[in-house]
């Protein structure tokens, strides 16, 4: 969505996407946890950590994604559309396997360093019974 033509699109994606980068999954996990319940939304401790992964992980690879569309070759896009392929085939064909081949281990690293903190997170809010 960062890297769509429509304006509206790409600052609602920029906009979530720096959000949510920029609040630690702490943060999010005590709104969710201890926050919520004084309104009346009681929350246990499994949900609240599915909850704050399902709302701060997505965002997490876009920007390794988004740097990685620029190396993949124009040549190769430009002859898919000369193919007479779809921009969204052209995309999911040629492109995308060029750039995750290009992300994967920025990918990699990027779970390996946000599985353990959010398991540490549910650990110490004590649904480790």
């Amino acid at each position: 969505m960062r890297i769509a033509d429509n304006r509206l699109a790409r600052a609602i994606a920029t906009g979530y996407v720096e959000t949510v980068r920029n609040i630690p999954l702490l943060v999010v996990l005590y709104i969710l946890f201890l926050v919520l319940p004084l309104y009346g939304l009681p929350i246990n401790a499994l949900t609240a950590g599915v909850l704050v992964w399902r709302s701060t992980v997505p965002p997490l690879p876009s920007r390794s994604s988004a740097a990685g569309l620029p190396r993949s070759r124009r040549a190769q896009h430009e002859a898919a559309r000369a193919l007479g392929l779809r921009p969204t085939l052209i995309m999911a064909l040629v492109i995308v396997p060029q750039v995750f081949r290009i992300v994967l281990p920025t990918l990699g690293n990027q779970i390996v360093s946000v599985v353990p903190r959010l398991g540490f997170r549910l650990r110490s809010s004590g649904s480790a019974n």
